[in-house]
């Protein structure tokens, strides 16, 4: 599943990134990328569960209730105005990153075991 396959890849950066040394305000600025996909991922899982595709990230925002989640669509938004504060709270950025794609993880999973038990 491919909401799956991208907050895996977010979750081994940003957890490389914290775990094993690294100057935090030079690497934050590398995950431009992972942001972009936390957006293309939040997508998808509207898509999944509420059968409604959302094209733009300022009409994403609207309908995601996790707090998470609607921060990091607004990081991919505002990327290239966020530099300053990206080397000034790096650490905020990582966090904020590992932390939903780890909730991300942990909602598809509840979403396929409850799939599974209705099958059966």
């Amino acid at each position: 599943m491919d909401i799956r396959l991208k907050a895996s890849d977010n979750l081994f950066t940003t957890r490389h990134y914290l775990l094993y040394s690294h100057e935090l305000n030079k690497v934050v600025h590398r995950l431009n990328y992972p942001f972009k996909y936390s957006f293309y991922a939040l997508q998808s899982w509207v898509l999944l569960r509420d059968g409604k595709f959302v094209a733009r990230k300022d009409e994403l925002l609207d309908v995601l209730p996790d707090n998470d989640d609607r921060e990091v669509v607004r990081v991919a938004r505002d990327w290239r105005g966020s530099e300053k504060d990206r080397e000034t709270r790096p650490s905020y950025y990582i966090q904020l990153l590992e932390r939903q794609s780890r909730n991300m993880l942990l909602r598809i999973q509840a979403y396929e075991t409850k799939r599974k038990e209705r099958a059966n």
